[in-house]
């Protein structure tokens, strides 16, 4: 197998995820979705500058994969921030959208390859990929509001809901 086999796959995303996790808990859900997406842009944008393939599998492979998974991870973690109720319906929702997007993507690249070539191509894609700032900025991690709260939570045993549930 060659390098090319090393390219990011979800074992590779998988093996981030503690790593972003960590990232995540330090830092917080925004920051680590909007240095990813700048991380990803950013070595897209570079590897149209690649001068050789090698340079290019680090570039566009490791370091836009790197980035990406910085972006994918905080989105699914912070779904369980904002919904308790269907908390599983959210997620599937975000991971349809996601599969959705990847769907889209190999058209859009087809196309945008065939007009612009290969090069331009990857600039606009890394243009497309900066939007992730603007997903990471909207990120608003909910916190309880002071220490009364929570030591409350700690007393009082949790309520019941309409069909049985905590």
């Amino acid at each position: 197998m060659g390098l090319a086999g090393c390219a990011p796959t979800d074992d590779y995303w998988a093996n981030l995820r503690p790593l972003v996790s960590a990232l995540v808990n330090r830092f917080g859900c925004r920051r680590v979705t909007i240095t990813g997406s700048l991380l990803a842009s950013f070595s897209i944008f570079v590897s149209t500058f690649s001068p050789n393939i090698y340079i290019m599998i680090v570039t566009l492979g490791f370091l836009t994969g790197l980035g990406i998974g910085m972006m994918y991870i905080p989105a699914i973690i912070i779904i369980g921030f904002y919904f308790e109720r269907r908390r599983a319906l959210a997620n599937g929702l975000g991971m349809c959208g996601s599969g959705i997007g990847f769907f889209a993507y190999a058209p859009l690249t087809k196309y945008l390859f065939e007009i612009f070539y290969w090069k331009g191509g990857l600039i606009i894609i890394a243009g497309i990929t900066l939007h992730g700032v603007i997903s990471g900025a909207v990120y608003r991690t909910i916190e309880e509001d002071d220490e009364e709260d929570e030591s409350d939570l700690t007393t009082k045993p949790r309520q019941q809901g309409k069909n049985g549930t905590l």
